[in-house]
């Protein structure tokens, strides 16, 4: 099993996760990433908009991005309790 999955990695192809573990998945397939990606890439602002809706916040400021790179901050003002995130995932 290992010497297929090296060989696989070593010809570049995509190893696609067990159909039982990518239901339960946030992006179940390449096509879910790249739509995400294109999302992420077309509107930046709305697609951190949504991808905060998952997160508990102390405080959440209505701005999402200030600035231009390479001086931005993402929510600037707000506040989120980290261990709260991580734990409730």
């Amino acid at each position: 099993m290992a010497d297929e999955v090296l060989s696989m990695i070593a010809a570049a192809k995509l190893i696609p996760p067990p159909e039982a573990y990518a239901a339960r998945s946030y992006l179940r397939n390449f096509d879910d990433y790249r739509a995400k990606y294109q999302a992420s890439i077309d509107d930046p602002a709305a697609f951190w908009d949504e991808v905060a809706d998952e997160l508990v916040w102390q405080q959440r400021g209505k701005t999402v991005i200030a600035g231009e790179l390479p001086d931005f901050q993402f929510f600037p003002g707000s506040y989120i309790n980290q261990a709260l995130c991580s734990c409730s995932q």
